[in-house]
């Protein structure tokens, strides 16, 4: 339910904020008036264009808050200029952003009540979503398409589309700040994304040394740049299961995570979970783990095979140097 509504969402969105920047380019350019537009209609019995807008956003804050028994922002349905609707738009996908899967369990059989659409009954929140909401979301986002065309905007069907790579659950719906677990599906689109190698490829295998794995987690995001954020993906682990915790369950707990690390492996991060991040991949080194992981800056990529065997891939030649730099400057291991 997550990621058939709320990415989706997010996408419609995205295509809205890329309209109004077309709106703009036009009137900058001369072409238009934008106070003309937002009021442009397709018939003289439908909504303007600007009031669309302020629909298509109503449908996204509105049912994700339905769908998930929370209490949606209201807005004043003020807006008067571009800036005012980008404003909208973007508070929308703020408020989105405050979403995780976990909030959504249940909602397939949660009872919708229809009464907002002076519907004098409810429906399970799957029929709500594939039914009610994305359709009637991407009917304003259609009618604002339609408004442009007959306002002799260029725009087709590949703007309607919008980019693939936008609003995927992610990359764009990733926190700025603080920690969020991902499927391995999630882990994987944000990954293909942000953490695509750069030319330049290291392979090194550690050693034991006198620095613990902690000072070489913090020393080895130092030398990749330092974190703005990222994504750090468990792919193969091991405890005994009898004697000890899942490891990472603090921090889920610590973070409001219900699923296991079988369920949700991936852990993107903002600047404010570096801290995190690094815990966790001292952790993988200790306990001879394997992962990947990626800068949200896709500077860097990193493998990680059993916690001591490493390939790194960056962008820059001088981030190779600084890691070879460290293994020759700490004696914690050698490149291949």
């Amino acid at each position: 339910m997550f990621e058939s509504s709320i990415p989706v969402l997010w996408r419609g969105l995205g295509v809205l904020l890329s309209y109004i920047d077309r709106i703009e380019e036009a009137q900058a350019e001369g072409r238009v008036d934008a106070g003309d537009i937002l009021a442009a209609k397709l018939a003289p019995d439908m909504l303007n264009l600007g009031q669309q807008i302020q629909i298509a956003c109503d449908n996204a804050k509105g049912g994700a808050a339905r769908l998930t028994g929370r209490m949606a922002p209201a807005f004043s349905d003020d807006e008067k200029t571009l800036a005012d609707f980008r404003g909208r738009v973007s508070k929308t996908r703020a408020y989105l952003q405050t979403f995780s899967a976990t909030h959504f369990n249940g909602s397939e059989d949660r009872a919708i009540d229809q009464s907002f659409r002076h519907a004098n009954y409810s429906m399970p929140g799957v029929d709500f979503l594939r039914t009610v909401l994305l359709p009637n979301f991407y009917f304003h986002i259609a009618m604002v398409h339609g408004i442009l065309r007959h306002e002799h905007f260029q725009i087709g069907k590949a703007d309607y589309f919008g980019k693939f790579q936008v609003g995927n659950p992610a990359s764009e719906l990733a926190p700025l700040a603080g920690v969020r677990f991902l499927t391995v599906g999630e882990a994987g689109v944000w990954a293909e994304q942000y953490g695509t190698p750069g030319p330049f490829r290291l392979s090194f295998t550690t050693k034991a040394a006198v620095v613990t794995s902690r000072e070489f987690a913090d020393g080895l995001m130092e030398d990749l740049g330092g974190l703005d954020g990222g994504l750090l993906r468990f792919t193969d682990w091991i405890w005994d299961e009898e004697y000890d915790r899942d490891p990472t369950q603090a921090y889920r707990d610590q973070y409001g995570e219900e699923r296991p690390l079988l369920e949700a492996p991936g852990v993107l991060f903002g600047p404010e979970g570096a801290r995190v991040a690094a815990e966790l991949l001292s952790l993988i080194l200790e306990r001879g783990w394997s992962a990947r992981f990626y800068l949200r800056s896709g500077a860097a990529a990193l493998h990680i095979e059993e916690g001591s065997r490493f390939i790194l891939f960056s962008k820059e030649e001088d981030t190779e140097r600084r890691v070879q730099f460290r293994l020759i400057e700490s004696g914690l291991g050698s490149s291949e």
